[in-house]
């Protein structure tokens, strides 16, 4: 009897404590609801659902552009899981920043709106590159966002190339469609350029 009593003791004095943890779950579900419907929750997500182009990667290799993909990875994620393509761009830092600024003009910040894409840099001396040809892709991918990628305060910072596809995101990279006729090479948009299988 005695044990009986004392196990039932011991259930009263557990009750409030069981009752806050349940509390307490319920309460963070609740929130954790609440912000997957927020405005800045969907704010993150919309632009992507919006977009019927691709998420375009262009980073630098050396120098001061070279940043890491985790200060943009999440970005990167969204568009992978909407099926986006996740498409890099190599060309010389020095021709990249002097696309950024007849492109970024009227956008000192690096965005031009919320309503398209995320457009990244990624650079090389490899290939020949000229602002007509981006401007091109830029019209041909639908892009309406843009982000610009620099150790300049005025420009958020980049990933790199490299450390995209070591962390396995699946890349393609635009290279001079020499193989193409100009005119073919216009009629795709790419402004003579074309996209390396993935």
């Amino acid at each position: 009897m005695a044990a009986g009593s004392s196990s039932l003791t011991i259930m009263i004095e557990l009750l409030p404590r069981i009752l806050t943890v349940s509390l307490l779950c319920l309460a963070l579900w609740l929130g954790w609801r609440a912000y997957c419907q927020s405005p800045l929750r969907l704010r993150q997500i919309r632009p992507y659902r919006q977009s019927r182009g691709a998420l375009v990667v262009l980073t630098a290799r050396e120098g001061h552009l070279a940043q890491s993909i985790a200060q943009v990875e999440a970005h990167i994620e969204a568009a992978m899981a909407l099926g986006l393509p996740v498409i890099t761009v190599q060309q010389t830092e020095s021709l990249i920043m002097s696309v950024v600024s007849s492109l970024l003009g009227r956008h000192p910040h690096g965005e031009a709106n919320a309503e398209g894409h995320l457009l990244m840099f990624t650079v090389s001396s490899e290939d020949a590159f000229d602002n007509a040809a981006f401007e091109a892709l830029l019209v041909a991918l639908q892009v309406s966002e843009l982000y610009t990628l620099s150790a300049n305060p005025a420009f958020p910072p980049e990933p790199t190339v490299c450390s995209a596809r070591a962390r396995g995101y699946e890349t393609r990279t635009l290279r001079p469609a020499a193989a193409l006729q100009p005119a073919r090479a216009e009629a795709r948009g790419l402004g003579g350029y074309q996209a390396s299988p993935r």
